[in-house]
């Protein structure tokens, strides 16, 4: 790939192995050095090697093999995953120790730099301490962020439009002062340009100049003058900001490191090194989110799929700008039918394949016949409530209540087999403040022919084992009034098996 601009910009070629994963890549990008890296990769999708050699002559890992180090290697980064519950927690980055809570969120960090983080709310990151910096953050009800503070410094506060920020204002402690950012995207949720009011200055525009994934590669003023270039590698990893003749701009009130878009349009934290993407923060040095999706605080049962993985190690096709799955397009309002189908049949792909070095030797499965007449899990029973139901922008009840007095029998929806449940109705306080209760008793079943993943919520009791097979009108449980619940009914909910989005309940509803 050549991206056309000052000089050559960004001139990388890429290789990719059998799942698709990114295993070569070199580039020569503007204002550095040429160079190839490596990646490495476990059966379970960890990225666990990434060799960066001196450069770019080299046609592909073969010839990197045939050819050896002979004296270019420049660093090498090393992974470990040292936790056999859970394959996929990095526990070490080339020999640092990371720590991390019950639910996946680190506490002691290392990627370069050492990090110290606090959590809140389950996986929302309150405090970042790292280089002397002190980071508090703040967040809408919907979970977006509002604001960042740096301790005795200053203060950003974002004004955004859904989840888009259109405004960044920054006032400075112990000073009059403030700065403003109002950004300006395109009907695609591309950013093309922003105003800047600096220290009372008159505005300036500036122009976002633009790869095809959305990354920020120049910025240019009113005049058209190029006054910034952005090299990347396909990770995201920042590697140099230079000025039209690539030369490094090292004054960091430069416009250049006060715009925070960069990389496939994410806003970039310079104190952190980190990009915000919604609802998690992605660390282009280690190649991977710094935290565990949702699914790992839901009771999903979706062991199989890596929580930690960026754009499932594809991230020269992908993007990931909420943090939640990987999508062709640049933006999840501009990706066509066509490539969310796509996305998802490679997040079913990378999350279900059995590599052939560690081949295991399963059984056959029991056919189990598609829904031929859906029936309702309440027999006779009456929808109370609407789907979805929004709290800002953000779906804030993902299923359908069904009223049903106590005790009423819940029958399965479809033929599918029970992937988890909870007969728990007492719970402690950290699972209470971690939303670990908002079910109370409850059934998942996953539908072989249609691959999703059915709820049945607050039930008072259950009818059925993890692992056993169920057709249309079991019996599976009786309902009830655990959980969050404030009177007797039935909550059912649909989400997609591989990626657990949210499904319309009544598509599988008669």
């Amino acid at each position: 790939m050549r991206m056309p601009g000052v000089g050559n910009l960004i001139n990388s070629r890429y290789q990719y192995d059998r799942y698709n994963q990114l295993v070569f890549e070199s580039r020569d990008c503007f204002g550095t050095d040429a160079s190839t890296t490596v990646y490495e990769y476990d059966n379970f999708g960890n990225i666990t090697a990434a060799r960066t050699y001196r450069g770019n002559g080299y046609e592909g890992v073969a010839d990197v093999i045939n050819r050896g180090p002979n004296g270019n290697t420049m660093s090498v980064d090393t992974y470990t995953y040292g936790n056999t519950e859970w394959r996929d927690l990095l526990t070490a980055f080339k020999g640092h120790e990371i720590t991390y809570d019950e639910i996946g969120n680190p506490l002691s960090y290392y990627n370069g730099d050492e990090y110290e983080f606090t959590w809140e709310n389950g996986r929302r990151l309150r405090r970042t301490q790292v280089n002397g910096e002190n980071l508090l953050y703040e967040y809408n009800e919907n979970g977006i962020r509002t604001e960042k503070r740096s301790v005795g410094k200053y203060t950003d506060s974002y004004r955004l439009d859904g989840s888009k920020v259109v405004e960044l204002k920054r006032s400075y402690n112990g000073s009059v002062r403030t700065d403003r950012y109002v950004f300006y995207y395109d009907e695609s949720g591309t950013p093309y340009a922003f105003d800047a009011y600096v220290n009372g200055a008159d505005v300036k525009r500036y122009h976002y100049i633009t790869s095809l994934q959305g990354d920020v590669l120049q910025l240019s003023d009113e005049s058209n003058r190029i006054i910034a270039c952005y090299s990347y590698d396909g990770w995201g990893k920042l590697f140099a900001v230079t000025d039209e003749n690539g030369d490094e701009i090292s004054d960091q009130s430069h416009i250049a490191y006060a715009n925070p878009i960069r990389y496939r349009g994410y806003f970039y934290d310079n104190e952190t090194k980190l990009y915000y993407c919604g609802s998690r923060y992605y660390d282009p040095q280690i190649r991977r989110f710094i935290n565990a999706d949702g699914y790992v605080s839901t009771g999903g049962g979706f062991i199989s799929y890596n929580m930690f993985t960026y754009c499932n190690n594809n991230p020269v096709m992908y993007n990931d700008s909420f943090g939640s799955r990987p999508i062709l397009s640049t933006s999840v309002q501009n990706e066509t039918k066509a490539e969310r189908s796509a996305s998802f049949a490679y997040m079913k792909k990378m999350s279900t394949y059995i590599p052939p070095e560690e081949p295991v030797q399963q059984p056959e499965p029991e056919v189990i016949p598609a829904i031929t007449a859906p029936v309702m899990p309440i027999e006779g029973g009456t929808l109370i409530n609407d789907w979805p139901h929004y709290v800002g922008t953000e779906i804030s009840h993902r299923g359908t209540d069904i009223e049903a007095d106590e005790g009423t029998p819940v029958h399965s929806v479809c033929a599918g087999t029970v992937v988890d449940l909870s007969t728990k109705i007492n719970y402690n306080a950290y699972e209470t403040s971690h939303g670990m209760d908002t079910y109370g008793i409850y059934i998942k079943i996953r539908s072989e022919d249609d691959d999703v993943v059915m709820i049945y919520a607050h039930l008072s009791a259950v009818n059925v084992s993890v692992g056993q097979q169920v057709m249309p009108w079991d019996v599976i449980g009786l309902s009830g009034n655990t959980g969050h619940s404030k009177a007797p009914h039935l909550h059912f909910e649909v989400n997609d098996a591989y990626t657990g989005e949210i499904l319309r309940p009544f598509d599988y509803l008669p």
